[in-house]
């Protein structure tokens, strides 16, 4: 009997619409139609009212209908990869909804309602049209994971602050000049990735995110790791991960030696003339990248670090390579 049916997939199958009588399904808890050709959804789908998960993304739906307000046990929403300009108001009254996907899209701002959604774990907004952070979402308090990656955001907000509970915050390919001392007020934060923006440095603030594992800050316009950024860094003795790609930086600083957890480094595509080795103090490092630089040899030091096993040095000037600077490291040399 249809009314038994609990999930009902039907991924790339180039379907172009979905009948009406899919509301028949009374019972249905999952429904994927991911990867179609749908234009819109019927309003009958509000009629689903056990619905718990559906994805519709990669399909050309130009917009959700209202009656979506009505799937109140729902809890995961994925839309992304679409033609959506705008959400409906109605949205706010998915009280259940714990994961709202809707990146790939061409929103420019949600409705206020979403500011209801005090259940919404993760949100991910990446690569619509945004050129401000929408106010709704920091209403949110209860936000894990939020990514506005791919927009057109060249400031942040105070109200940023109000996101105590954020683990993961993605804001790469935006076009931030800067950062509110907001930011560093998120002390449960474990991945903050601002690639790709236009970012001249680094507070020393960034001393009170105790718990960053993933720091990315690659192709930015970074010149210069002063002291006072680096010593910020090296109190933050969780940092697994911290990636500085594209920038304009010159050298590496001594304080660098504190990361003692730190096992990926990447300093790829800067202006390093010297191997530091101060670098070859970080013992749990497993992966170095100082690719695309401009040294010209290898201190001996780096026979010292046991646990790394990739070592890129590509494309440097005219780098001199020491079997005897490199004896004891059983990195692959690329």
């Amino acid at each position: 009997e249809q009314g038994c049916l609990k999930c009902l997939q039907l991924d790339h199958n180039m379907v172009k619409t979905l009948p009406k009588e899919v509301s028949n399904l009374a019972n249905l808890e999952i429904l994927s139609i991911e990867g179609n050709a749908l234009k819109c959804l019927p309003p009958e789908i509000g009629l689903l009212s056990r619905l718990q998960a559906m994805n519709v993304s990669h399909n050309h739906i130009e917009g959700l209908p209202e009656e979506i307000a009505c799937m109140k046990n729902i809890k995961q929403l994925f839309a992304s990869h679409n033609n959506l300009t705008q959400l409906p108001y109605g949205m706010g009254d998915l009280s259940n909804l714990q994961i709202l996907s809707l990146s790939g899209n061409s929103i420019t701002a949600l409705p206020d309602s979403v500011a209801r959604l005090k259940n919404l774990h993760v949100l991910n907004l990446g690569h619509n049209q945004f050129c401000v952070p929408p106010k709704a979402i920091f209403k949110l308090s209860h936000l894990v994971k939020l990514c506005l990656c791919g927009n057109q955001i060249k400031s942040l907000p105070k109200d940023l602050a109000s996101l105590k509970n954020l683990r993961e915050l993605s804001l790469s390919n935006n076009c931030l000049t800067f950062l509110p001392v907001q930011i560093y007020s998120l002390a449960n934060l474990e991945e903050l990735n601002l690639d790709n923006n236009n970012l001249t440095g680094i507070s020393d603030k960034v001393e009170q995110l105790q718990r960053l594992k993933v720091l990315s800050v690659a192709n930015n316009l970074l010149e210069d790791l002063t002291e006072k950024v680096p010593e910020a860094l090296s109190s933050m003795a969780d940092l697994l991960w911290l990636l500085l790609d594209k920038n304009e930086i010159k050298d590496v600083p001594e304080s660098i030696i504190y990361l003692k957890k730190l096992k990926h480094l990447s300093l790829s595509r800067n202006k390093l003339d010297v191997f530091s080795v101060h670098l070859c103090a970080l013992q749990d490092l497993v992966f170095l990248d100082l690719s695309m630089n401009n040294l010209h040899d290898v201190p001996r030091e780096v026979s010292n670090m046991q646990s790394l096993s990739e070592l890129l040095l590509h494309s440097n000037s005219q780098i001199i390579l020491y079997t005897r600077n490199v004896g004891k490291c059983t990195a692959r040399l690329l």
